[in-house]
């Protein structure tokens, strides 16, 4: 007596296949677009963010092959100069001084670890709260405001001891001097 043949049940798994490999492309596609507009940018924009949302208020400083840049400012320290440089160690001092309201954020260029790594290490013998974003290579870094004004920078560092100076002006105008004579 013969066995008979058990009858299996084909599945056609083509239709499935297809709208997989569908969605798939079209996935590239978005990713490829995405890509493409990005590296177009040739503008970095960052907003400057304060109030409740924000419990500590960052300081930027860029990372660049030739040296730093204390932002939004735009003031321009050379890479051979970095550890001698007063307007970073004044923005350091105005850190370690403010450490419960304001940290240091390295923004880091591709070609620029050296430095970043230099001032990393001052920074980090001041323990300060220090975080680092990597940045594109392509165009300046522009900041905005929460109102969405940009911030035009000016070249020169922040004066972070002008206090001092405005309190000695204040005591010779008590005394009925000026501060000019």
């Amino acid at each position: 007596m013969a066995r008979k043949a058990k009858e299996t049940v084909k599945m056609n798994l083509f239709s499935f296949l297809d709208i997989l490999s569908g969605v798939i492309g079209v996935f590239t596609l978005i990713i490829v677009g995405m890509t493409v507009i990005s590296l177009e940018t040739t503008e970095q924009i960052l907003k400057m963010q304060v109030g409740a949302e924000m419990l500590k208020r960052p300081s930027y400083i860029e990372c660049q092959e030739s040296g730093l840049i204390l932002q939004p400012e735009g003031f321009k320290i050379p890479g051979n100069n970095i550890a001698s440089s007063t307007p970073l160690k004044h923005r350091l001092d105005f850190l370690e001084d403010h450490v419960d309201d304001q940290y240091l954020v390295f923004l880091i260029r591709p070609n620029g670890g050296e430095n970043f790594e230099r001032a990393r290490a001052m920074a980090t013998a001041r323990d300060l709260v220090i975080g680092y974003e990597p940045i594109y290579d392509v165009g300046p870094v522009k900041f905005k405001t929460v109102d969405g004004v940009l911030i035009e920078p000016t070249g020169q560092p922040v004066e972070y001891l002008r206090t001092d100076i405005e309190l000695e002006d204040e005591d010779a105008e008590t005394s009925g001097r000026t501060a000019s004579t």
